[in-house]
């Protein structure tokens, strides 16, 4: 399956892995839970160019293409998950040493459920990396929209925008306690960039 897209979509979705994976250990297997990993699993193959081969791949999205779902069932680490993820993570457990949703919070109904459940899959050590754009960046991503320069239906699928703000007083009052907490900005159109560590 090929998907054609707009000019700055392969753009923006770089820097956004880019951020991501400066979080990242590069020189040991990993397990990575990708959610809202897109019908094409395109940040697994952003690890492999970039020299990281996750020991357990596991993508959930509603969207993933069935020639994906297809192509990749025989490979023993990858999983992947067709779900919309509503409330809960269908994955047991401190299983995962990263766990990583890129331009995918502003999506799902309840992020707050869904932040808390990634918490959840971590190992001792392990990071929740989230990016998911501002609300500085509405009124420009709503624009380059118009001028075909973003994909529609993303922007149209957005349920909010998040700040440092709304995205800190998600986590509940026990999951404080367990992880060390990051917020930071970074452009392409100030996106957030938030970092969980499980204590």
């Amino acid at each position: 399956m090929i998907l054609d897209e707009p000019l700055f979509e392969p753009i923006a979705r770089y820097w956004r892995f880019n951020e991501g994976i400066k979080e990242m250990v590069s020189h040991k297997p990993v397990s990575i839970v990708d959610l809202g990993c897109g019908p094409l699993i395109r940040f697994y193959y952003f690890l492999q160019e970039k020299g990281i081969q996750p020991k357990a791949y596991f993508g959930i999205d509603p969207l993933i293409d069935d020639t994906i779902v297809d192509q990749h069932k025989y490979i023993k680490n990858i999983t992947l998950i067709k779900n919309a993820l509503k409330r809960k993570i269908p994955l047991q457990s401190g299983r995962a040493d990263y766990v990583v949703g890129f331009a995918f919070l502003e999506h799902v109904d309840d992020p707050k459920s869904i932040l808390n459940e990634a918490i959840r899959l971590l190992k001792k050590g392990g990071k929740v990396i989230f990016t998911t754009p501002s609300p500085r960046s509405k009124l420009l991503l709503e624009l380059l929209t118009k001028l075909n320069l973003i994909s529609h239906r993303e922007i149209h699928e957005h349920k909010q925008y998040l700040d440092r703000f709304l995205l800190l007083n998600m986590i509940n009052k026990e999951n404080k306690k367990k992880v060390h907490i990051r917020h930071s900005y970074f452009h392409p159109w100030e996106n957030n960039l938030l970092v969980l560590q499980k204590k």
